[in-house]
C-alpha cells in the first residue's frame, strides 16, 4: 500500500458497494451504511427457481450457451435450503470514522464469505438511546444476532450494547477502545458549547485528540514505510470528516463525553461470562485489540485490558496508528478471521447437497452482474448513497 493507493482503493470498493442509508419510524434518524454481501457460485436451474434483476432476466433469455453466474446473493431470491447462511459482521466507526472507512477489512473477509455491514450512525443525545437506535436498525435490516467490531468510540458503544441487548451480540472486536471517556483528551470548554462551535471547530478538536506527537516515536521503527501507511490513514480520516455535518460531529463528542460511569455495567453482564470463557462458545468471546503507537495515552487502553481480561483475549500490533483498519488492514482482517473462527462462525455457502434441484439452465450463458445503483441522495458524505429497500417491478421491462 503506497502513499497514493488508500484513495483509489476507497474509490473503487465504494463503486461496487454503494452506500445506503434508511430512516428509523418515528424520529428523522438516518443511519448511512454499507452492506455487502459474499459471492456464490451457484448452477443456473430456471427462470422461476432464481429470481434476478429484470435486466439479468432479459440477458438470460437472449443468452444460449450454458455456464455459472457469479452473483450476488442479494440479488438472488434462494429457499434456505439453496444457501447456507452465515455470519454477520458489523463495523462501528469511531470518533472521526465514517462508514466508508473500514473498506480494506471489509473487502478481505468478504472475499472469505462473510456479510460484512459498516455502519455510520446518527446523533443521539445519551448511550442509552443510541443503544436502542442500533437496536432497530438491526431490526430492519433482520439482523438477530451480530459479530460487532468496534474502534475507539465504536467499541465503547459496542459495549454498552452488548450490555444492553447481550442477546443480539454474538461477539466482540474491540480495537483501541476504552471502558471509560475519562481520560480522553478534549477541550473542556467544548463540552458546554458543543451544538453551537462551527463545523471547522469540530473537526480541529477531532483532529487534536489523535496528532498528539508526543505519542508518536517513529525512531522505534525498524521500517520507514510505516510512518507513510500511518500519515496516509491520518489524512484519508480527516478529509472524511470534513465531510461529516457539523451537527452529527457535535453529536459523537457528546457521546463521547457523556462518560457512562462503570458501575453501570450489568454484574451480569460479567459475573455471567467469568466463569464460561469458552472458545466454543461466541456469545462469550471478546478480542482486544491494541497498537503500540497510538495517539492516546496507554493507560486509557491497560484499563478496558484488565477490566475484561478475564473474559477475553488481547492481540497487538506492532504499528497501526490510531486506524489500524486503515494503515494495516491486513493484520486486522487476519485477527478479526482467527476471532471469527475461534467463536464458530459460518460463511455464506451454496448447499450442495441440494444440487438434484438446481440443473443447469442450458439456455444462459456466462453473464456479468449488472450493476444498476439506484437515484441518489444528497448527503454531507462522500460516495454514492443508495436506497437499501430498492423494489425491481420486472413488468415494466416485459
Amino acid at each position: 500500500m503506497d502513499h497514493l493507493k488508500l484513495h483509489k482503493l476507497y474509490s473503487d470498493f465504494i463503486h461496487d458497494n454503494p452506500l445506503k442509508r434508511t430512516t428509523l419510524l418515528g424520529n428523522n434518524e438516518i443511519w448511512t451504511y454499507i452492506d455487502c454481501y459474499p459471492k456464490i457460485n451457484i448452477n443456473i436451474n430456471t427462470q422461476e427457481n432464481i429470481q434476478h434483476t429484470s435486466k439479468t432476466i432479459s440477458k438470460c433469455n437472449n443468452n444460449k450457451k450454458p455456464d455459472n453466474i457469479d452473483c450476488l446473493l442479494n440479488n438472488l431470491n434462494l429457499s434456505q435450503d439453496s444457501v447456507i447462511v452465515g455470519d454477520s459482521i458489523v463495523f462501528l466507526h469511531g470518533i472521526a470514522g465514517t462508514a466508508g472507512e473500514f473498506f480494506g477489512v471489509m473487502k478481505i473477509l468478504l472475499s472469505k464469505g462473510y456479510r460484512v455491514l459498516s455502519v455510520q450512525y446518527p446523533i443521539y443525545d445519551s448511550i442509552d438511546e443510541w443503544c436502542r437506535g442500533f437496536d432497530c436498525f438491526l431490526d430492519i435490516l433482520q439482523l438477530n444476532s451480530i459479530h460487532l467490531y468496534g474502534n475507539d468510540l465504536g467499541g465503547y458503544l459496542s459495549l454498552h450494547f452488548k450490555n444492553e441487548y447481550p442477546q443480539r451480540v454474538k461477539s466482540l472486536i474491540l480495537c483501541n477502545t476504552f471502558i471509560s471517556t475519562m481520560n480522553v483528551p478534549l477541550s473542556t470548554i467544548a463540552s458546554t458549547f458543543l451544538h453551537l462551535c462551527p463545523h471547522f471547530i469540530l473537526v480541529k478538536l477531532i483532529s487534536d485528540i489523535f496528532n498528539n506527537p508526543s505519542f508518536h516515536d517513529y525512531n522505534n521503527y525498524i521500517d520507514y514505510k510505516y510512518i507513510g501507511y500511518l500519515i496516509e490513514s491520518y489524512n484519508f480520516v480527516m478529509d472524511q470528516i470534513t465531510n461529516v455535518s457539523q451537527v452529527d460531529l457535535a453529536g459523537r463528542l457528546s457521546l463521547l463525553l457523556s462518560n457512562t460511569p462503570l458501575s453501570n455495567f450489568s454484574r451480569l453482564f460479567f459475573d455471567k461470562y467469568k466463569c464460561s470463557n469458552s472458545l466454543n462458545d461466541s456469545n462469550t468471546y471478546i478480542t482486544i485489540i491494541t497498537t503500540s503507537d497510538s495517539s492516546l495515552d496507554e493507560n486509557i487502553y491497560m484499563e478496558t485490558i484488565n477490566y475484561l481480561k478475564s473474559i477475553s483475549r488481547v492481540a497487538q500490533l506492532k504499528y497501526g496508528g490510531d486506524f489500524p483498519h486503515l494503515s494495516n488492514f491486513e493484520d486486522i482482517a487476519i485477527f478479526c478471521q482467527v476471532h471469527l473462527r475461534n467463536c464458530g462462525a459460518k460463511t455464506f455457502q451454496f448447499n450442495k447437497t441440494n444440487t438434484s434441484s438446481n440443473k443447469i439452465y442450458k439456455e444462459s450463458n456466462s453473464l456479468k452482474q449488472t450493476k444498476h445503483i439506484p437515484k441518489a441522495y444528497e448527503m454531507p458524505y462522500p460516495g454514492v448513497v443508495a436506497v437499501h429497500d430498492t423494489i425491481w417491478d420486472i413488468s415494466k421491462d416485459n
